[in-house]
């Protein structure tokens, strides 16, 4: 039980109006949405240098958050 609080309290993120929200959906169903949102950005690289690879290598250089 503690460990479920814990993952839970661990998970919170407060916006910026100070409210809390939690993301019920399971670790696995997270990793798939990740490595989607992944793909779709290698994609879109790989367009880019396709078409100016200056601009692409600009865009594959850039620092994630």
């Amino acid at each position: 039980m503690l460990t479920t609080y814990q993952r839970l309290m661990d998970m919170a993120k407060v916006t910026r109006r100070g409210i809390v929200t939690y993301d019920n959906r399971s670790q696995d169903e997270l990793v798939r949405q990740l490595q989607a949102e992944v793909e779709a950005l290698r994609r879109r690289v790989q367009e880019l240098m396709g078409e100016r690879p200056e601009e692409a290598a600009s865009v594959a250089r850039r620092p994630t958050r």
